[in-house]
């Protein structure tokens, strides 16, 4: 005796909209909407294809209220862990993204300055060579 009798499609939907619904999620109505319909047909979809498992190889496998109330249980327990895990990850590349902004910003000082320093080392090198033709000379002379 089977006494799993299935699911009406609109009872299904009823059901997802209450878990998913309230449930925080980064998307629009829209979107929403589809997924819990979504879930709907996939159990839909499970518990045909339990029916062609038992004509296949002679087992039955149960698709029962709870099963499909565990589904989605299961479903906004996963999505909260992996959305944590992309908030974090994002996190890193924001931060990596500033780090490199910064450096940017510190590279394109570093090119004023370099500038800067190049005019006053080429007027000290000019200066250094005109001292090392006067000490050349000098001691030429003092050679002579």
């Amino acid at each position: 005796v089977d006494w799993f009798l299935p699911w009406p499609a609109e009872g299904l939907q009823n059901v997802s909209e209450k878990f998913i619904a309230n449930f925080p999620m980064a998307t629009d109505d829209k979107t929403k909407k589809a997924l819990m319909a979504h879930m709907a047909n996939v159990h839909s979809i499970v518990q045909v294809t339990t029916v062609e498992y038992f004509e296949k190889y002679r087992r039955n496998v149960y698709v029962t209220p709870k099963s499909y109330l565990s589904f989605l249980n299961t479903y906004c327990v996963v999505y909260t862990e992996k959305h944590s895990e992309i908030k974090i990850l994002a996190d890193k590349i924001n931060n990596g993204l500033s780090k490199l902004f910064d450096a940017q910003e510190d590279v394109a000082k570093m090119k004023v300055e370099l500038a800067a320093s190049e005019v006053v080392l080429a007027d000290a090198a000019k200066k250094s060579a005109e001292l090392l033709k006067e000490i050349t000379a000098s001691t030429a002379s003092a050679e002579k």
